[in-house]
C-alpha cells in the first residue's frame, strides 16, 4: 500500500470519469 498505488489508483479512477463524461456529451450531440 504505497503512496505511488494510491496515486496511479486516483489517476485512473479520474480518467475513467473524464472518459464516461466525453461519452455522454457524444451521445447526447449524437442523440440531438
Amino acid at each position: 500500500m504505497g503512496d505511488s498505488n494510491f496515486k496511479w489508483f486516483t489517476i485512473g479512477v479520474v480518467v475513467g470519469v473524464v472518459l464516461i463524461i466525453l461519452l455522454m456529451l457524444v451521445l447526447m450531440a449524437i442523440g440531438v
